[in-house]
């Protein structure tokens, strides 16, 4: 948010202010260099000891002092701006609100973040066809029939969810599944992969609302193509990449990608219309940690168990609660399965157990249940009819299974010998091993700007944690930022944005995501926000927003 809209001037005083702040922040961008360049002469000073040298040094040392004093008379510049309008410069952040509006996960709610200007269908319908027509007919029709072959396998098939999304490997044609994703809920086919859908369609979504901006990016429509060959894991850092280019390119930034080449570290994109050298790095967490993968891991054999159980006419069912209490990667599933079997063989089996791994609390479920209208399968709506906060795996559980009988079809009216276990990690290790810290990306970011560049950096990660791990995470990150600063000589990263993503299932099944960004800067007055964008996923209303939701 510019600092004119927060001072609410009159419009014939915002261009002088336009203009003292982007002088303002061209010096500190000069002052900076210049102390990088004074540093790397004392060490050359310090390899040679030659008269050349030290010659050199002076010259810097001189260059950094000029450089100091132009910084300090624009900062003069601009406090008497202030005072000619009656705004005290020391009591100027009061005047200003606060950007850290909406930190912790239980404000990010549907109903407290501002909607996207358009919404996923209107993203679909507007340019969905010309997105599809960049690639090649017969590819499109043949990813489509296997994608949908896939969808219906798994609109058949009982949630497996980490978060609220689904636990299941990641598809290697993952591009192309998201377009026929996208296509489904177009047409509202009744087979549609709901817990895959959120973190794939609203991708799609913007992809097609920033694909005359991408145009404009050089190499943009390359690098776009090139997603249909690209490895199903890496396909979402990918896109992440894109829309930061359209992003910048939309807000009137000349852009390109630079080339890459085998083995080297380079940024991800060059800004070529600045009045210093700046590059772009974006970097996407991976989705899963190696505990969360852990956990998948151990909890896929239970879940086998207990379908073989219940095919063998063994009538378990029930709400199943288990805390895991000793490292996950340390456990057995044979072991938790024996004693889940013999809390499940005892006269009262809905009861509290304690084990050396943890505990296991059984609290029961009707037998049949009619749902009170016909609804999408296994949707958020259908699960909470039967357990009011079984949708809320973000708040107190990591995840869940979902076991019925006789269901077959994409919806149901009723539910049948239903069987739900979910979990959480409570050890220690593991829950600060899930809630990890994404700030060590920013140094991996700078280590790839190369010397003498300005770097702005966008780091991304998905959150589908319970509110405990997420908010652990996100205090993390703000602790963590007043060290965010230099850890390569040469280089100064004055921006970077950690856009943080809630993808969810609505009610009754349509994808959403809500996006808010925690800004890392060494800019106080977040002044190159009115060059590159705030949010990545979701479009807004402008650079001016930290929060948005996109959704069905």
């Amino acid at each position: 948010m510019n600092t004119e809209e927060l001072l609410e001037l009159p419009p014939e005083i915002e261009a002088e202010l336009q203009a003292i702040t982007d002088l303002m922040f061209e010096r500190q961008v000069s002052t900076q260099a210049a102390i990088n360049a004074h540093s790397q002469a004392w060490k050359d000073l310090e390899r040679h000891r030659s008269q050349e040298a030290a010659e050199a040094l002076l010259r810097a040392e001189a260059a950094m002092v000029s450089a100091g004093e132009a910084l300090n008379a624009a900062s003069r510049m601009f406090d008497e701006f202030l005072l000619r309008h009656g705004i005290d410069p020391d009591t100027l952040e009061k005047k200003l609100p606060s950007q850290k509006n909406r930190l912790w996960q239980k404000d990010l709610e549907p109903a407290t973040v501002p909607k996207d200007s358009v919404d996923i269908e209107t993203a679909l319908q507007q340019n969905l066809e010309q997105l599809l027509d960049l690639f090649p007919p017969a590819w499109i029709e043949r990813q489509l029939v296997k994608a949908m072959a896939i969808m219906r396998g798994r609109t058949a098939t009982p949630p497996f969810l980490l978060g609220h999304l689904s636990a299941d490997p990641v598809i290697e044609d993952r591009f192309s599944y998201g377009l026929a994703l996208a296509v489904a809920l177009l047409v509202e086919t009744p087979h549609f992969d709901i817990y895959e859908a959120p973190s794939l369609v609203p991708q799609i979504a913007m992809l097609c609302m920033m694909l005359p901006a991408l145009e404009k990016v050089d190499g943009g429509i390359e690098k776009l193509l090139e997603l249909r060959k690209a490895p199903g894991r890496e396909v979402d850092s990918r896109i992440y990449e894109l829309l930061v280019a359209a992003g910048a390119a939309d807000m009137g930034r000349k852009v390109s990608f630079i080339p890459t080449h085998p083995g080297s570290k380079t940024p991800d994109l060059r800004v070529h219309d600045m009045h210093f050298p700046v590059v772009m790095e974006c970097k996407l967490q991976s989705r899963q940690s190696e505990v969360e993968n852990q956990t998948v891991a151990l909890m896929r054999p239970i879940r086998d168990w207990f379908q073989i159980e219940r095919q063998k006419g063994n009538p378990i069912l029930g709400e199943l609660r288990l805390s895991l209490t000793s490292r996950v990667g340390s456990l057995d599933a044979a072991v938790i399965c024996e004693d889940l079997r013999q809390l499940w063989s005892s006269l009262n089996p809905f009861q509290r157990g304690s084990y050396a791994w943890g505990s296991a609390e059984w609290l029961p479920l009707p037998v049949e249940m009619k749902l009170s209208t016909t609804m999408r399968a296994f949707c958020p709506a259908y699960l909470e009819e039967l357990m009011p906060d079984a949708t809320e795996t973000g708040s107190e559980w990591d995840g869940l299974f979902f076991l019925v009988e006789g269901q077959f079809g994409p919806t149901a009216n009723s539910i049948k010998m239903p069987l739900c276990v979910r979990w959480r990690l409570e050890h220690p290790d593991d829950m600060s091993a899930v809630a990890r810290n994404v700030v060590r990306h920013l140094g991996e970011a700078i280590e790839q700007i190369p010397h003498g560049e300005v770097g702005i950096i966008y780091i991304g990660y998905v959150d589908t944690l319970r509110v405990a791990l997420a908010d652990q995470r996100t205090e993390g990150i703000i602790d963590a930022l007043p060290e965010f600063g230099h850890t390569k000589r040469g280089v100064l990263a004055p921006m970077a944005e950690i856009n943080r993503l809630y993808p969810h299932v609505s009610e009754y099944g349509a994808p959403d995501l809500i996006e808010s960004a925690i800004p890392a800067t060494q800019d106080a007055e977040r002044a190159l926000h009115r060059y590159f964008p705030t949010l990545v996923f979701t479009a807004g209303d402008g650079a001016d927003l930290d929060d948005a939701e996109i959704q069905s």
